[in-house]
């Protein structure tokens, strides 16, 4: 018994353990982090962020343990650290010269944004000056934001160190890969079966109602693909270093690829762990075609014809892809039995090019106002959102938000600069050049095929991230720096991954394993700390967004909110949403209580300044700014601060009527009406408003001239809110044939929506044989429109054209059976052919 506990006590023995733990905690973060819908809610990260300081402690107690570092230098490991130095840098207080002449851009956006002056707030007799100090000061935009991002990008180093220099050995890649192509099938699975069984499209786990392209545990079905793809990847390697004895010598002795064919499915046949993960495999991949993502599946193909033809080309032992060849028929088997009408539908838009109609194409042709004003530092890392209204922003994008560039190396130009982009791109090339060196050292090994998935892994990661962002999901991005670990392991010159060796002792001094492991520990309790930060705000901000709902129920429950935002701003000073949130919940308590005084509008205000100080690009506290500007003893003039409210969102129409609602009130008449006519060009969401209030100053033709925009559809509909009666055709002439005019300027150029809209004026004015003509044009450039081919039957059978329009009314009963109107229009064509004499 005493030898077993001096054993089990031993250094090498308590060393083994370490690694065991470190392993398991590791596998245990991968397999599971998955299944919380991705960890994308903070309580989920901040588990994540536990996992990485476990991992840590426990390095700490091995350093201890035999006394000694062990350090690999990595130029990738060098490539993260200097996008950890960028994003730090982009956080320190420059001078404003300085600043200046590294970030223009950023320079004049502040200079645009914030007052020369410091507000000051009149409390009675007494004045409060709202300091600038070291606002507009940082590469940031918004620093929250881009300290929020440095904390992840610092756990996935760590995690990257700790894999490189404790588990990036055959054996535990090995084991990994059997891990996770066990939790892809299952994910896989669970998906299918989740999307055939569930009632609602978008809802997760048959309970989580989502807005999203559910599948499986996942909100958005592309970061599904996103994870599976690197699952099959690894399975990849498994099925490629399988062994089968007898029947692997007598495929090396096979000449014709037909007997090479044969032997390789017969030995696979005799192999049934093969034949497993061959199965894996094909659920695996009949899964990332069936959940419809585009992006996953070109990522998909991609790494398989990279794989392909680096094997084919590499003189190794390329029969073992033939091996795949089960995996995929399955796979095709199973879309079979489940149906490929919708995938077909799918898939075939990247073909015909309408794949290429959402705002990803967008982004990338209008991404260049992005690089001119910020070319070598960017806007700081997290603030897309912030900045992506002022240049990307549509009138269609109205109540939407996006949070990412959905093509991750846009996303690091924009906010990284030119610099961002140019280390990751070098990070890239070299981890395939470790990917391609460690699969010809390892050619005719078994340790080739593990290679190969690895790299078929890495290139899905890089093909995908040109259309999607699966790498801010925190399971893909953990998993995805264990296989880039792993991958600069396996490239290393030495040879100490095959050997599973330890890496090499880190210094002389004696003193350095106890100076590593406090660091470590340091780390440890820094990360541990950011997360439970994390989990405690999130529960705050959910339980304020509960009280929020039901705050039109009563003021109790709008009063109850602010104690929980005030704690949330304790616990986040910086977070210039949430003070934005707290001075808005003090408003609403300052208007709904009758009682309330004015020293809760103050406080608002007050939370008002320091939101927009934090974060110059919210325009929400410009705009409240200017409504409550006579608050201030010191501030700028409200027209001012409705500028720079447009400027940050000048695609938003509500804006645009709320500055002109704001200008009326306060007599600016022409300014008012110029904001109108704005909103209305980008919307007509708010044209029964403004022509409400426009109304009583303005006679029609000065509606005309003053606050309707040239576009038809607009003029269209205001003509019919206006005079609505029947009698009133004449009073709407003049703005029908000022609708007609604008259309008849660019009539080549006209979209199927305005040769619609052609079709109802011209109806309008009773001109019939130019409405049936735009109509038939509509429905030529766009013949799936039921609604318009209902019209053009409707036109026809006014007009006398019986038989047309009952041609017509064949083709909408072709597509929709069960239409109401049509069925009645038949029915009374019907009648009148009785009728006839």
């Amino acid at each position: 018994m005493s030898d077993v506990i001096r054993h089990v006590s031993s250094p090498r023995a308590m060393v083994a353990f370490f690694s065991f733990a470190m392993e398991a905690v590791l596998l245990g973060m991968v397999s599971l982090s998955p299944w919380a819908l991705g960890s994308v809610d903070p309580s989920a990260q901040s588990w994540l962020l536990a996992g990485v300081a476990l991992l840590l402690i426990l390095w700490s107690l091995r350093m201890l343990v035999e006394w000694r570092v062990s350090w690999k230098t990595c130029p990738v490991g060098i490539c993260i650290s200097a996008t950890v130095l960028l994003m730090a840098m982009q956080l320190v207080p420059l001078p404003s010269s300085l600043l200046g002449s590294i970030s223009p851009g950023t320079s004049r956006i502040y200079s645009q944004l914030l007052p020369l002056d410091a507000e000051v707030l009149q409390q009675g007799d007494a004045r409060e000056s709202l300091t600038l100090v070291d606002v507009g000061s940082t590469i940031s935009l918004y620093p929250a934001a881009t300290r929020q991002r440095l904390i992840r990008l610092l756990a996935l180093l760590v995690l990257f160190l700790i894999v490189r220099n404790n588990l990036s050995s055959l054996a535990t890649l090995r084991r990994l890969s059997f891990a996770l192509l066990i939790n892809g099938s299952a994910l896989a699975l669970f998906g299918l079966f989740q999307h055939f069984s569930s009632a609602e499209p978008g809802t997760v786990f048959w309970t989580y109602n989502s807005s999203g392209a559910v599948f499986g545990p996942f909100i958005n079905r592309n970061h599904f693909a996103f994870y599976i793809n690197l699952c099959v990847g690894l399975g990849l390697g498994l099925l490629l270093v399988r062994r089968r004895g007898e029947y692997t010598s007598q495929l090396e002795n096979e000449t014709s690829i037909f007997s090479r064919v044969r032997s390789t499915l017969y030995g696979l046949l005799h192999d049934p762990l093969g034949l497993w993960i061959s199965a894996g495999l094909a659920i695996m991949l009949t899964s990332v075609v069936f959940c419809l993502s585009r992006g996953g599946f070109l990522a998909m193909l991609g790494a398989a014809t990279v794989c392909i033809c680096l094997t084919l080309f590499s003189g190794g032992r390329n029969f073992r892809l033939l091996a795949l060849l089960l995996g995929v028929a399955a796979s095709l088997a199973l879309l079979i039995w489940f149906g490929l009408g919708e995938v077909e539908a799918r898939l075939t838009t990247i073909f015909t090019g309408e794949a290429t109609h959402d705002g990803r194409v967008y982004l990338l042709t209008h991404f260049w106002p992005f690089f001119r004003q910020f070319p070598l530092f960017g806007t700081g890392y997290g603030t897309f959102q912030f900045v992506e209204p002022m240049y990307l922003h549509t009138a269609q994008d109205f109540g939407k938000f996006y949070d990412h560039a959905h093509n991750d190396y846009l996303e690091d130009l924009i906010e990284g600069g030119a610099i961002g982009l140019i280390i990751r791109l070098l990070a890239i090339g070299l981890i395939f050049r470790f990917a391609y060196y460690a699969f010809l050292r390892r050619a005719g090994t078994t340790a080739d095929g593990l290679a190969l998935g690895l790299l078929f892994g890495f290139t899905s990661i890089t093909i995908h991230s040109f259309f999607e962002f699966g790498l801010f999901v925190p399971a893909i991005a953990v998993l995805a720096i264990v296989l880039i670990a792993h991958i600069c392991s396996a490239g290393d010159c030495t040879d100490e991954y095959a050997r599973d060796a330890r890496p090499r002792r880190l210094g002389n001094w004696q003193a350095t394993p106890l100076f590593g492991a406090i660091c470590a520990l340091c780390f440890a309790w820094f990360l541990y700390g950011a997360g439970s930060k994390a989990a405690t705000f999130d529960h705050l901000r959910t339980e304020a967004r509960g009280l929020r709902r039901a705050a039109t129920k009563g003021l109790v429950e709008r009063a109850a909110e602010i104690p929980l935002l005030e704690q949330m701003i304790r616990l986040e000073p910086s977070d210039a949403e949430r003070r934005f949130v707290l001075a808005e919940a003090y408003l609403d308590v300052y208007q709904l209580d009758s009682t309330s005084t004015s020293p809760l509008l103050i406080e608002a205000m007050r939370q008002m300044v320091c939101a927009r100080n934090l974060c110059p690009l919210l325009p929400e506290p410009h705009a409240r700014i200017a409504a409550y500007v006579e608050v201030f003893a010191q501030a700028d003039p409200r027209g001012l601060y409705l500028d720079r409210a447009k400027f940050l969102a000048p695609a938003d129409p509500q804006l645009w009527y709320l500055c002109g609602v704001q200008e009326l009130e306060d007599n600016q008449l022409e300014r008012a009406w110029l904001n109108w006519k704005q909103s209305l060009k980008l919307s007509d969401l708010f044209l029964a408003r403004i022509l409400d209030r426009a109304a009583t100053h303005l006679s029609g033709d000065e509606l005309l001239e003053k606050i309707l925009p040239a576009q038809a559809d607009v003029l269209l509909k205001a003509a019919k809110y206006l005079y609505p009666q029947p009698e009133a055709q004449m009073d709407r002439k003049p703005l029908m044939e000022h609708a007609l005019d604008s259309l008849r300027h660019e009539a080549h150029l006209l979209s199927p929506a305005q040769w619609h809209t052609k079709a109802l004026i011209h109806q309008e004015l009773g001109q019939s044989v130019e409405a049936l003509q735009a109509y038939k044009t509509a429905l030529n450039y766009k013949p799936s429109e039921i609604g318009w081919r209902y019209e053009l039957a409707l036109q026809l059978y006014e007009n006398g054209q019986r038989q047309q329009a009952s041609r017509e009314l064949s083709i909408i009963l072709g597509q929709q059976p069960n239409h109401a109107e049509a069925l009645r229009l038949c029915a009374t064509l019907a009648s009148d052919a009785t009728n006839r004499p």
